[in-house]
């Protein structure tokens, strides 16, 4: 059996109700690792932190990087509570990293609300940048920073100076006028609300089986029926993207069960010794209880 890669659609997350809002979750999943262009794979959202300096989702703590990562985001937090208004976290793309591609997040400070919490307008963005482009923006920013590991757990302070507007001075610095355009004109937000409206649909067709108990086989197998969900609904997936791999590629690197799985959900075909038929799932099962629902199944 492969090691456990880290799946666009692992709703193990969400076990007991932990993990954050699942809606919102896999909403930016599904715009940062489509089959589109960058100005298209834009996430606008908010990280907000409490009074005990608690951000509103759940860290992970698995990787090297999550580590980098989260130090990233306390500097970020504090330093918006003394202050600073803008900043920009650059994570280049490498061989031990969890996504394929470079990633940048805008931190916009919106101040504290009347329970304390400090409030932040974030804009995720995915980005071709290779280390080296992703430290010559950084120096452009006079951020001092000269390594990989100093920009991964390092956001960066930056003013506005003569431009007076946050977009148009990042612009200056970043080449990627169509993405900057897109968040000029609102387009992000408009395609979170779309690609929102979309999961919900999708969620409510699978009725949140993910919230139970699954292992790491089942949830690949629940979120390539989100896949095929979306997918029949336009919009294609890329096998590797900003937040790891597909749940179908993960599937089809399951040297152990790979084939029976994958020919288990081509319609009309039944794999050797899956007697049984879940017709909620659209798949075969060697079981009398289907791994996905749950459902038990009559031979």
């Amino acid at each position: 059996m492969n090691k456990e890669n880290n799946i666009y659609f692992d709703l193990r997350a969400y076990e007991n109700g932990n993990g954050g809002d699942i809606r919102d979750d896999l909403t930016t999943v599904l715009i940062e690792n489509g089959e589109s262009s960058l100005e298209e794979r834009i996430t606008p959202y908010e990280i907000n932190f409490d009074k005990e300096g608690n951000p509103n989702f759940e860290l992970r703590w698995e990787t090297e990087n999550d580590f980098y990562e989260n130090e990233a985001l306390f500097k970020a937090r504090d330093l918006m509570r003394n202050g600073s208004e803008y900043l920009l976290w650059i994570s280049p793309s490498g061989e031990k990293e969890d996504y394929s591609e470079s990633r940048m997040v805008v931190f916009l400070n919106k101040g504290e609300d009347e329970q304390g919490n400090l409030i932040s307008e974030c804009r995720g963005i995915c980005a071709k940048f290779d280390l080296n482009e992703c430290l010559d923006i950084a120096r452009s920013l006079e951020s001092g920073i000269e390594t990989e590991t100093e920009l991964r757990s390092n956001p960066i302070e930056f003013y506005l100076g003569e431009s007076n507007d946050w977009i148009e001075r990042l612009e200056e610095v970043i080449d990627m006028s169509e993405v900057w355009e897109a968040i000029r004109k609102g387009a992000d937000v408009i395609k979170m609300k779309e690609k929102r409206d979309m999961v919900d649909e999708v969620l409510g067709e699978i009725e949140l089986r993910g919230e139970k108990r699954m292992s790491y086989e089942e949830a690949i197998w629940v979120g390539v029926q989100i896949e095929e969900a979306i997918e029949m609904r336009g919009v294609s997936l890329q096998a590797s993207g900003s937040c790891g791999i597909s749940n179908s590629e993960a599937l089809r690197l399951q040297s152990s069960f790979n084939v029976v799985f994958q020919n288990s959900l081509i319609p009309g075909l039944k794999p050797e010794g899956y007697n049984y038929y879940c017709s909620v799932c659209k798949c075969w099962c060697k079981d009398s209880t289907c791994p996905l629902c749950k459902l038990k199944l009559k031979y």
